[in-house]
């Protein structure tokens, strides 16, 4: 049972348990178990963050293009798209990212163009009616829109824009001027608004690729990690506040977060989940 764990889970993701666990495996294997059920409750608060973040940041973006006399008054769409226009004003990473984002938009149209021609097709050879042109088709598939670029353009790509590092974002002064008070300036400043997602970043790539999300200098044992991830799950929270205090009070009554929270950081129900996990493991009253 325990080594079957173990191979699914393999040994270089469990080291960084075992360092905690004094290099016990049974009581690594528990640990880690425990945390990642733990580190599961940061998913829906980091994809609320995500969507507001970047949804705030293209209306600020849309408003800048409909309203400011210094932009090119191009629909949103056309300013995602048209290389003159944002990519101008990006990194190569960033030109990297949009690039792709376009190929996907325009990948999954093609799709759903081919899906319904062949649907249409095969409709209209049963019923025996002449076959749709492929511009009566057309009419038919949505054309892809500033939604579609929005939604494939990554959590790390709307982050960066904030950038204060000339370095990294040569165009610093260009997305100042278009991201002004932001979230009704909650934050205080955009430096300190890129400081706190950067952090929901760092985090969030770890969480999605399965990494030790409680790793931090000074952890030496299984409660300081339960401790820190409780801490980061109330920083989000406090993020997520100020980014939409709307979806912070739906998300906090309708999961109710406070009950969840006293569930999960509890210490003693942890060390009880722990014991619990080893009876799993090894079976009750056997030595490690």
């Amino acid at each position: 049972m325990l080594n079957r764990n173990i191979q699914s889970i393999s040994n270089s993701r469990l080291s960084p348990y075992l360092k905690i666990c004094d290099g016990n495996t049974i009581d690594a294997m528990c640990v880690y178990t425990s945390l990642q059920h733990r580190a599961a409750l940061y998913f829906t608060v980091i994809q609320e963050i995500e969507i507001a973040f970047r949804n705030e940041l293209s209306y600020k973006i849309e408003e800048w293009l409909i309203t400011d006399p210094s932009s090119p008054k191009v629909p949103l769409y056309e300013y995602f798209i048209n290389p003159i226009y944002m990519s101008a004003y990006l990194n190569s990473e960033g030109q990297t990212q949009l690039t792709k984002a376009y190929k996907d938009v325009q990948r999954n149209y093609s799709s759903k163009f081919n899906k319904l021609k062949q649907k249409q097709i095969k409709k209209a050879i049963k019923k025996g009616l002449v076959l749709p042109s492929d511009q009566q088709i057309l009419a038919l598939v949505p054309m892809p829109n500033h939604n579609d670029m929005i939604s494939h353009l990554t959590f790390g790509f709307w982050v960066h824009l904030l950038n204060p590092d000339p370095i990294k974002n040569p165009n610093t002064t260009y997305w100042q001027n278009i991201f002004t008070n932001l979230f009704d300036n909650r934050f205080g400043t955009n430096l300190n608004l890129f400081t706190r997602l950067q952090d929901v970043l760092r985090f969030r790539n770890d969480l999605y690729h399965q990494e030790a999300v409680w790793k931090n200098k000074g952890i030496k044992n299984p409660i300081k990690a339960l401790q820190n991830l409780e801490t980061k799950f109330n920083n989000f929270l406090g993020y997520l506040s100020k980014i939409s205090p709307e979806r912070f009070t739906t998300i906090n009554e309708s999961y109710n977060l406070t009950n969840v929270m006293k569930q999960m950081f509890d210490q003693h129900k942890f060390s009880v989940e722990i014991e619990n996990l080893r009876e799993i493991f090894i079976g009750p009253g056997l030595p490690n």
